[in-house]
């Protein structure tokens, strides 16, 4: 079963927030772990690298307790 799950990372640069969401299953979790993805960074735009590990366990924590959707704007991230 696929849920929706958001990563959460911030700019080295500039300390904001970035988001990416999305449909993941054990698999994709499994098979994305010990992989980094980059972006172009919508605030300072400077090209990214981030552990999906660390931006999964920061979004997670982020969200426990919380309801409704991220106000924060998401970024579109390339797997490496």
């Amino acid at each position: 079963m696929r849920s929706l799950v958001t990563l959460k990372f911030v700019c080295p640069a500039t300390k904001r927030e970035l988001q990416y969401r999305l449909q993941a299953d054990a698999q994709t979790l499994i098979k994305r772990w010990s992989k980094n993805l980059k972006c172009r960074c919508p605030y300072c735009k400077n090209l990214h690298s981030f552990s999906f590990r660390a931006g999964y366990v920061d979004g997670m924590i982020a969200h426990v307790g919380r309801t409704g959707e991220p106000s924060e704007s998401l970024t579109h991230f390339i797997a490496s």
